[in-house]
């Protein structure tokens, strides 16, 4: 452990997120916390509502996390909203003495309510730096005029604010009004694994009932509506017609999993694996990821299943071009088009020798530009950059 002297030179930096089940945004905050450098930077994590699956990697890096336990704003009607401006109040009062008591010179918010939050409190604790982190197109707002006011207050004390692709940049300085020089992009980065074991990987696809000589396409998503799991399966019907024995994994779990599921018996030669913590395998064991999404920020399945070394089809949506390249990692086509969709995960079933060549090429594509240590590498440079521009 770093001696007192050491622990009271380091940056101080608060990493704020909602919660830490599964889900990309998360997955990356818990990467940035454990692959900061330690004797540079004391980290700790604060969750605003609870804590999940993810803590346990946290736990084992020793890395402080806190919970909050605030549940959100009641309905906001009627007496509902002298409540809803008492929840208000009350988190970021409890924000505001978290701030105080671990003196933080830097806040970074992850998602909507942890970098409007973080950065309304962060101002009363004296916190020096206020990042915060936009991963997605504000499509998720909807509008909401409490939300918009809440984020335009935070966005005027922020410093600055990180969007993981060049698409979402261009949409939060459009749609928020943020002045350009406010807003960099820093993209998700991703550990390249070692190639998984032979056996491990027979004996993934043995416990999903998978003969040894059929493909299996995967798609790791939270089963919500953008995610056009429902455009996937129209699709899979066809993607069956010419390849019988293909087998289509469908990873994650969320509100549309019973229609998914439905569907799925409908469609045939799909299982519907829910949320899996063998994430890693199950890319290992598939000879092509696949994305069907009306909309992203930056996918993380993208390049997880770029890292693993296989071929990507995905649609073209926000910042999914600035991964696969089309036609050299992958394929891309338009939203909402089940048979092109199908037509591209078809010519890839029916090519090995493409799949390997793409499959290689993703991989060495992660490698180069998006790497867990180029991405971490980026913050620390951030970091320093901000607190001596602000003279600390």
């Amino acid at each position: 452990m770093p001696s007192d002297h050491v622990q009271q030179s380091r940056t101080r930096v608060v990493l704020l997120i909602g919660t830490l089940e599964r889900g990309g945004g998360e997955g990356q905050l818990v990467a940035l916390a454990t692959g900061l450098d330690r004797a540079r930077y004391d980290v700790r994590v604060c969750c605003l509502t609870s804590a999940g699956p993810l803590a346990e990697p946290l736990q084992s890096a020793d890395i402080p996390t806190d919970v909050l336990g605030w549940h959100g704003f009641p309905v906001f009607a009627g007496l509902g909203a002298v409540r809803g401006v008492v929840s208000l109040l009350g988190v970021l009062n409890r924000l505001r003495r978290y701030f105080r008591q671990h003196r933080p010179h830097i806040v970074q918010g992850q998602l909507f309510w942890a970098y409007v939050l973080g950065a309304l409190a962060a101002v009363p604790a004296g916190v020096a730096v206020m990042i915060g982190c936009r991963r997605s197109l504000p499509i998720f707002k909807g509008g909401n005029a409490r939300h918009l006011w809440l984020e335009q207050l935070a966005n005027r004390v922020t410093t600055l604010v990180v969007a993981n692709s060049a698409t979402v940049r261009a949409t939060a300085i459009e749609t928020e009004g943020l002045p350009a020089d406010k807003v960099i992009t820093i993209h998700n980065g991703v550990t390249v694994p070692a190639p998984a074991d032979a056996a491990q990987v027979a004996a993934t696809r043995a416990s999903l009932a998978v003969a040894p000589d059929a493909a299996v396409v995967v798609c790791v998503a939270n089963l919500i509506e953008y995610k056009g799991h429902r455009d996937l399966l129209t699709a899979w019907a066809d993607v069956r017609q010419r390849c019988p024995s293909a087998v289509l994994w469908l990873v994650g779990d969320g509100v549309e999993r019973r229609a998914v599921a439905h569907a799925a018996e409908a469609v045939g030669g799909v299982h519907v694996l829910g949320s899996r913590a063998d994430v890693q395998l199950l890319l290992a064991s598939a000879a092509l990821l696949v994305q069907a999404s009306h909309q992203e920020g930056l996918p993380n399945a993208v390049l997880e299943g770029m890292a693993a070394g296989l071929p990507v089809v995905a649609t073209n949506v926000g910042g999914t071009a600035e991964l696969v390249v089309d036609g050299e990692t992958g394929l891309l086509v338009a939203p909402r088009d089940p048979a092109r969709l199908a037509s591209a995960i078809t010519t890839l079933l029916e090519d090995a020798d493409a799949r390997a060549r793409m499959g290689r090429a993703a991989r060495e594509r992660v490698r180069a530009s998006f790497s867990m240590t180029h991405m971490v590498s980026r913050y620390e440079q951030l970091y320093d950059r901000l607190l001596t521009e602000g003279g600390h």
